[in-house]
């Protein structure tokens, strides 16, 4: 290993101040713009669509009936465990005062029929099988079609150990 030699705090103080351009308005072109530009490189951020926040964006539509509607697609829960979208947000709301927090994140399906995780034990398998047992949308049936070796793994996850574990391991690993 062989140390990096001593550079500039800034890339403003540099003679030429480089100029790039991050392609994309998602959560991770956000992160990537921001922390380039905190260090004083000029940053161009393209994206798309007329909103930012990729998957979690959300954007003004009209229905076929007329009817003005909110169209969004992803989940909108910001989980705790999320602490590099939340070290992002911190940037400009250092006590996540704009977050807030909510009992239960429930997930309706189309027939009204409510899923929800509130009351659910914290420990794998348990969870899984306390939520089936309650579910309207989800039935023991259902379980006949898993695939059970690669669902292995989210048995046996233990918070925040598995977090501190896989901490450093890239996603495509």
């Amino acid at each position: 290993t062989h140390a990096a030699a001593q550079g500039y705090s800034d890339a403003g103080q540099l003679a030429d101040v480089p100029h790039v351009v991050v392609v994309g308005g998602g959560i991770a072109g956000l992160s990537a713009a921001t922390a380039l530009a905190e260090r004083g490189v000029k940053v161009h951020l393209v994206e798309r669509e007329s909103y930012l926040g990729g998957r979690v964006g959300g954007w003004d539509t009209t229905l076929e009936d007329g009817s003005p509607a909110t169209m969004s697609r992803g989940f909108h829960a910001f989980f705790r465990q999320y602490y590099n979208l939340r070290n992002l947000l911190r940037r400009t709301d250092p006590g996540l005062s704009r977050l807030r927090p909510v009992d239960d994140y429930p997930l309706i399906d189309g027939d009204g029929r409510i899923d929800g995780f509130k009351g659910l034990p914290d420990t794998p398998p348990l969870n899984a099988f306390a939520f089936v047992k309650r579910s309207p949308t989800f039935r023991w049936k259902d379980l006949a079609d898993l695939n059970g070796i690669a669902a292995l793994p989210l048995m046996t996850v233990r918070v925040p150990k598995t977090f501190d574990e896989l901490d450093t391991t890239p996603a495509a690993e």
